[in-house]
């Protein structure tokens, strides 16, 4: 008998296609809602893990940097240097032996970079950053 299996961490629950159809539809759209709003949370906690390097070098580098430019060409060109150098990261790690970790910490010095722009350009606006 073939039937779906719905995952809620910790734990899943297998329910037959016979089964299924005997639920009362607001039971079914009650599970649907629960799997979707569980597969979203799982998406935000992975995005937040993600981005947790980029928030702690942003935080470094202002703390190592408190002057920030206040013109975009000068902002831009800090995030272009970084991105040249993840590229030489990149290069170095395939074609000269570099240390292929040294492009993930490239990585994130781009995007900490890129988020300081866009942190400041917002606050030369006078909005809160996203």
């Amino acid at each position: 008998m073939t039937g779906m299996t719905y995952w809620l961490k910790p734990h899943a629950f297998e329910v037959t296609t016979n089964q299924w159809f005997k639920l009362p539809l607001y039971v079914q759209e009650s599970v649907i809602k629960l799997v979707e709003r569980a597969e979203q949370a799982e998406a935000r906690v992975a995005a937040l893990e993600a981005a947790a390097p980029l928030l702690d070098e942003l935080r470094r580098a202002e703390a190592k940097h408190p002057a920030w430019p206040s013109d975009p060409i000068h902002m831009a060109a800090i995030v272009a240097e970084e991105t040249l150098e993840l590229v030489q990261a990149a290069f170095q790690a395939t074609y000269e032996g570099g240390a292929p970790e040294r492009i993930d910490t490239e990585a994130v010095h781009v995007g900490a970079m890129a988020l300081r722009l866009l942190k400041h350009r917002a606050a030369l606006r006078g909005e809160e950053p996203a």
